[in-house]
Order: structure tokens, then C-alpha cells, then sequence
């Protein structure tokens, strides 16, 4: 693609390429301040009425369920196991199997052991080597207990679990940090929990006869801890302990199940599902009566999947008042509905990223407060990974004055500010006392407007936008063997400037267009333009406006190369910043001196043409999620800004 390319001019846009790049241009007037302000604005609305702690991007993994997801080291993603509906990755006879999504945003396929269809992941540990336990299944429906192990090429090879004689079917449902597993075995027609010190041991069957599984392990050097269900009751089972300490049933005939076990020492913390006669209700444990139980979003059903220790979050699923399912988070006695956390990424119409998705049920939370679970996307299950997004404050800026060394700055007079990711839209303006400064900013755009024969104006307005893309589907456009992509950018820029041409007049308008990293000082890719003139001379250009010395409107393009792969947990956040000034000075004399100039600089977030690859397609019909803060209701157009 070739660096000032004209597309179309007029009506339409033509197009500059631009890389990082800094242009010379005339200093601007430099002038005392006098000034009056004057601003309107229309009023801030939220979209939903309840406004969550904080927001998530959510990744959609893909059609099957996301269970557990682990943090350890660097990694926005974590490791993430779950299943795949519908197999990928394994040979053609696999109908469904496991998956891991690493931490560098890469999915590995979990397969069945050879010759069986299907393979469900169940958990994984990620201290030393990473491990997957699960089973694999049969055409005939023969279940095994299996782990995955990874191996030097990076795979993960499924090897199965030992049962002992005279049990031919099997699961594994967890394992801990030091390779113990727990789950359950056929045992002459019954299912019943068990315990295996490591895979290739025989495994040791739960104390009391009748149906259950083990659910969760965990423990330290010394001993093993598992929770499960017996009999439809909620157990704790510490199996190398004798009797009578070495099993509990914390909620004694209450009918009740766990999901998730986080111990460090005594006592247990456990997360499950109880019933009650006003319905099913979460619950925690923490080891002394009574047990916490959580409400709902409405209904008449809580449950408890997992539980994060150090902020006392949990996470599961309730129905609202209409009984519909939905992934939901407990904390600080409050319940919130993940549906109404999570940022939007409709762009386009895209079929992909404007399905109907109703967050179904949230699995796991991990330290740095990853969410996994499913969802259903267009009546289908999909696996989902909710990332959090620490609140970015967008500013927009304005300022006019004239007068007798008139000059200001947008960045210092800040006349709207939010770290809100939702608003409606905004209109704001400036305008210097004798009007011949004026200055306007919305949320996606910029202008500025001067006009004198005696003495100066100077206006100048300035905005801010951030952008978070969403890894994996950006990663899916990778070439093979290629770790970053280049994406484009679009501004666009309307530009003109007038002079009488007399001897003491002077002054012009200014560009600035700018993407960073939102949370960094370092430049991504940048551009800048001069427009103006000084005395007797005609109008000329730099930077942006070389080939346009008259002005026009322009569109300025930023490549900016991105790794959607990269272990950064803010490799994809952006800031784009956008601003424009206008200034001109004029001392009355015998020249017939007048100096005037307006200026817009657009950045059209809302409209998915402004965020392409290098072929010019744009990345919402690629389908990769994006989200931008703000997101405004209802989406502009991208008409000039009103002045």
C-alpha cells in the first residue's frame, strides 16, 4: 500500500498513509490570555440502569462450555480448558473434544485416547508442567479417565488413568499441583468417588458404600483434600486420614452439591448448589455453620461454581424474576448480573458480533479476576472468557480566546470527563467573547475556528477515545508463523485558511492525530499538519496538508502493528487522540490585513470502516471483537462537527 495515495477528493475522501512521523511547521502565535467561555452540552445518560464495579471483554472461545481458567506469570488469557462441540484438531472420527486455551491466546486441542470419538476436559493444573485431567469416550460410550500431559512439540498427549480390576469405566474430575486426581469409577454398576495419589496408581474408593463422585482436589505436601457428593450430600474427604477424621458432611440431610474447593490449610472453602424449600440456592462454606447462601436476580435458583478466597468474589449462575438463567457474580453482599458487565462489541451488523448472547453460567474466577463459562450465542452453547478492564477516564477538551496575545490550550481546560464505557452523545463548544474564536468537541471528533483583522484568535478542542481489541479474534488473521498483524487506523481531517495577504497578518490551523497504548507514553504511530500563511505569502502545507496546500478534507491513515499473542495483559488497549487548533493574528494597517481558518479532526469510532486491515477490510466483517470506550448511544455519524 503506497504512502499518499489519492482515493477521492470533494465529497469524498482522499487518503494519506502515514507512519510515526513528525512534521516542521511555523510556531503558532504565542499571545497573553484574555478570554470568556462559554459551553453547551447535552446531558449524560447511562445505557443500563445498574453499573457494575467494573466491565469485561468477552472473548467467545466457541461453540462447547470454558470450565476452569488459571493465571500464573505474565498472560491476559491465562490457561483455560473446556470442550469443543464438534471437534477440532484431532482426526475425523472425533465428534467433540477438549481444549486449552494458553496464555499467549493460542487454542490446543485436548484429543481422546486413539480409537475413541470424543474427550471431555474436566481440569487442569498449571504449576510445573501443565495438566489436564478428563476422560475419553468410546463409539459405544465406554468412558476412561485420562490426562493430557504436554509434551516437547507443544501438544498435549492423553494417556489414561489406572483403574483397578474389575472396574472398566471411569472419570477424572480434578487433579491439584502435585498430580493427585479425584473423581469416580464403575463399581459393579454403581458409580462411587474416588482417589488416586498420582495417574498410574490404583486409586483409593470413598469410605462409605452408595453413588457419588469426587468433584474438586487440592491439598499440600502432606495430604489431599476432596469435596463431592454421596448420596445427593455434600462431602469433605481427607483420604489419608483415619476414621473418624477423615470425612465430613458439612450441611448434614441437606441435599446439596459442591463445585469448587479452595483450601490452603483448614478450614476448606467450599462453593456449591443447595436445595431449600424456597428453591435451589448457592452456598459457601468456610468451614464453621452456618453456611452463606446467596441470592438471586430475582428467581427462584442461585448457584455457587467457584469462589475466589482473597476478594470473597463468587461466581455461578441465578434467574431473574422471568426464571431465565444467567452468569452472575457475588460480592460485597450484592449480586450482579454478568450480562449487563460485559462491553459491546455489535460492529457493523456482523452476524458473529451482533448474535443475541445470554451469558448462561460463569464456571471459574481466577486471580486476576478472569471469568470463565458458557453462553448461549444465537440459541448456541458457547465456551466465553470475561477479561476485566481496569477503567480508562477519557477527556474532552475546548478552549476559545481573542483579543491582545490571545492563546490557550484544549489539554489545560478539560470541559468533559468520564471513566464511564457508555455514554450519550456529546456536543460541547467554546466561543471567545467577541466570536471570533470558537471551538467544539464530541466524542469522536474535534474543531476549531478563528477569524480576525485586528489583534488575535486562537481556539483550540481536543478529544480522547480508547480501544480494546479482543485477542483471539484477532490471533485468528494471523499468517501462519506471523506473531503480529498490521491494523489501520482511520482519521479524517477538513481543513481551510484565508489571508488577505497583507503584510501583518499571520496564523494558520493545526492537525494532530495520535494512537498510543492506553496505559503507556509511547507513541504508536502519529501525524501532524500545518495549514497557513505569514504576511504577503500565499497559503502553504506541511505534514499532512504537503500535497493540499490550499486545504480540503483529507483522510489520514495509522498503521499500527499489533500481537494479539503477546503475554501483555494491555498489548491491545489504544488511545486515540485527536486534536485541532486554530490560530491567526492581524495589527491593523495599510495592507487590508484579515487572517481566518477552520479546522475538524474526526476519528469515526463507531463506524467499523475506521478500524481496518491492510486489503482495506474492516475488522468488525472479520469478525474481532472490539470494544470502545466510550461507546456511544446512539452511535453518531460522522458528520462535520456543528460549530
Amino acid at each position: 500500500m503506497s504512502n499518499n495515495r489519492i482515493l477521492r477528493r470533494g465529497r469524498l475522501w482522499p487518503r494519506i498513509h502515514s507512519s510515526i512521523q513528525s512534521s516542521s511547521q511555523p510556531n503558532n502565535l504565542a499571545y497573553a490570555i484574555v478570554f470568556l467561555t462559554v459551553v453547551f452540552f447535552l446531558p449524560h445518560n447511562f445505557l443500563w440502569a445498574q453499573q457494575p464495579p467494573r466491565y469485561y471483554l468477552m472473548t467467545d472461545i466457541g461453540p462447547g462450555r470454558a470450565l476452569e481458567t488459571r493465571t500464573s506469570g505474565p498472560g491476559a488469557a491465562g490457561f483455560t480448558i473446556g470442550n469443543f462441540f464438534g471437534g477440532f484438531g484431532c482426526s475425523a472420527t472425533v465428534l467433540r473434544n477438549g481444549f486449552l486455551l494458553t496464555n499467549d491466546w493460542r487454542m490446543l486441542p485436548l484429543c481422546p485416547l486413539v480409537g475413541d470419538t470424543e474427550s471431555i476436559a474436566s481440569s487442569l493444573e498449571i504449576e510445573g508442567s501443565p495438566s489436564v485431567v478428563g476422560r475419553s469416550i468410546s463409539s459405544s460410550g465406554r468412558q476412561v479417565p485420562v490426562q493430557w500431559t504436554l509434551q516437547a512439540n507443544g501438544t498435549f498427549l492423553p494417556s489414561p488413568v489406572v483403574l483397578p480390576l474389575g472396574s472398566l469405566q471411569g472419570i477424572a474430575y480434578s487433579t491439584d499441583n502435585f498430580g493427585r486426581l479425584t473423581g469416580e469409577l464403575d463399581r459393579g454398576g454403581i458409580r462411587v468417588p474416588v482417589y488416586w495419589p498420582n495417574a498410574t496408581t490404583p486409586p483409593q474408593v470413598f469410605p462409605l458404600p452408595g453413588v457419588g463422585q469426587g468433584r474438586k482436589i487440592r491439598g499440600d505436601t502432606s495430604e489431599a483434600v476432596i469435596v463431592g457428593v454421596h448420596e445427593n450430600h455434600f462431602f469433605i474427604w481427607y483420604p489419608s486420614r483415619s476414621n473418624p477424621n477423615n470425612l465430613l458432611f458439612p450441611l448434614g440431610a441437606i441435599s446439596s452439591s459442591p463445585q469448587t474447593l479452595r483450601w490452603s490449610s483448614d478450614p476448606a472453602i467450599v462453593a456449591g448448589s443447595m436445595s431449600l424449600p424456597e428453591g435451589v440456592r448457592g452456598f459457601v462454606w468456610r468451614g464453621t455453620p452456618p453456611e452463606e447462601r446467596l441470592g438471586t436476580l430475582g428467581g427462584s435458583l442461585s448457584e455457587a461454581w467457584d469462589i475466589l478466597p482473597t476478594t470473597n468474589q463468587v461466581v455461578g449462575a441465578a434467574t431473574d424474576a422471568q426464571e431465565t438463567r444467567r452468569a452472575a457474580l457475588w460480592e460485597s453482599g450484592s449480586i450482579i448480573d454478568l450480562n449487563k458487565a460485559v462491553l459491546q462489541t455489535c460492529r457493523g451488523g456482523n452476524p458473529i458480533l451482533c448474535a443475541p448472547t445470554m451469558l448462561h453460567t460463569a464456571n471459574w474466577i481466577t486471580s486476576n479476576g478472569n471469568i470463565a463459562g458458557q453462553a448461549f450465542v444465537s440459541g448456541e452453547l458457547h465456551a466465553f472468557l470475561l477479561r476485566p478492564i481496569t477503567p480508562f477516564t477519557w477527556t474532552l477538551g475546548a478552549c476559545a480566546v481573542s483579543g491582545l496575545g490571545a492563546s490557550c490550550s484544549a489539554e489545560r481546560n478539560p470541559i468533559y470527563s468520564s471513566s464511564s464505557p457508555f455514554s450519550s452523545p456529546i456536543y460541547k463548544t467554546v466561543t471567545a467573547a467577541s466570536q471570533e474564536a470558537r471551538s467544539a468537541v464530541t466524542t469522536q471528533g474535534a474543531r476549531a475556528l478563528g477569524s480576525t483583522n485586528s489583534q488575535a484568535a486562537h481556539a483550540q478542542a481536543a478529544f480522547q477515545a480508547y480501544i480494546v481489541i479482543e485477542n483471539l479474534s484477532l490471533s485468528r488473521l494471523l499468517a501462519s508463523g506471523s506473531s503480529s498483524m498490521r491494523v489501520y487506523f482511520h482519521f479524517k481531517v477538513k481543513a481551510t485558511a484565508h489571508t488577505c495577504q497583507g503584510p501583518n497578518s499571520a496564523g494558520g490551523v493545526n492537525a494532530n492525530l495520535m494512537v498510543r497504548p492506553a496505559r503507556g507514553t509511547a507513541v504508536y504511530a502519529s501525524a501532524m499538519g500545518f495549514l497557513g500563511f505569514t504576511g504577503n505569502n500565499p497559503l502553504f502545507g506541511s505534514g499532512i496538508f504537503s500535497a493540499y496546500p490550499t486545504g480540503g478534507s483529507i483522510e489520514v491513515v495509522l498503521p499500527v502493528n499489533l500481537s494479539p499473542q503477546s503475554l501483555a495483559t494491555d498489548s491491545l488497549e489504544l488511545l486515540i487522540e485527536g486534536s485541532a487548533t486554530a490560530s491567526f493574528g492581524a495589527i491593523r494597517g495599510t495592507g487590508g490585513e484579515c487572517a481566518s481558518g477552520d479546522i475538524t479532526v474526526q476519528f469515526c469510532a463507531e463506524d467499523p470502516a475506521a478500524i481496518t486491515i491492510d486489503n482495506g477490510t474492516s475488522l468488525a466483517s472479520l469478525g474481532v471483537r472490539y470494544a470502545l470506550w466510550p461507546t456511544v448511544n446512539p452511535a453518531p455519524g460522522c458528520a462535520d462537527v456543528p460549530l
